[in-house]
């Protein structure tokens, strides 16, 4: 693993990281045109995540700065989006009234997990453990994803409609059982290393 910093890869994970900063801006205004605005930079942010990736690998340009900076953009851009969603009534209204249903604790299960995920894959990283992602770790990634454009869709025209409100409402319970699942495969890894290691 290399220690440099200045290649493309890491260039684009940090155009990533300033990229989420213009997409929460963009959720702070009312309207289908600032919503499609703000999934253009979502998209774009997602296809740069993938291309950073890709050529890391491709070109042997992973790094150790790399390593940790693209799963942090990845949590600023998740739980940052989640927590400026909680401010929009459309989305934290309930069922049947108004509002998709999203609430604090969803937010809240969702923050957690990825931050005690990367605290235990810190420590399994630095006791030497193998600790790689699992395949529902990365399917968690990929609903987030969809979960917060089909939330900007939502907002941009089907607030109203009843059957949105109630898609919506099913793809964010998805969207939370996928991830604290993922987080229960991560923490049961960590447990039987952790046995491994005492016996």
């Amino acid at each position: 693993m290399k220690h440099k910093v200045l290649n493309l890869p890491n260039a684009l994970t940090g155009l990533r990281f300033l990229l989420s900063f213009v997409f929460f801006l963009l959720l702070r205004y009312k309207g289908g045109a600032w919503m499609y605005a703000a999934l253009g930079v979502l998209v774009v942010n997602g296809i740069t995540d993938l291309l950073d990736g890709y050529l890391a690998r491709k070109w042997g340009e992973e790094t150790v700065f790399g390593r940790i900076a693209d799963p942090f953009v990845d949590k600023v851009l998740i739980c940052g989006a989640f927590i400026f969603l909680l401010v929009r009534p459309e989305m934290t209204g309930h069922l049947p009234d108004k509002g998709a249903g999203l609430s604090a604790w969803m937010v809240m299960a969702i923050a957690a997990r990825e931050f005690l995920v990367t605290g235990l894959r810190s420590y399994a990283e630095s006791a030497g453990w193998s600790f790689p992602a699992t395949w529902l770790g990365k399917s968690k990634m990929a609903t987030q994803f969809a979960c917060l454009c089909a939330s900007l869709l939502y907002m941009a025209h089907f607030e109203n409609d009843p059957w949105a409100r109630w898609t919506m409402a099913s793809v964010l319970w998805v969207t939370v059982a996928v991830t604290v699942g993922s987080c229960g495969t991560y923490v049961a890894r960590f447990v039987t290393l952790a046995r491994q290691e005492a016996s």
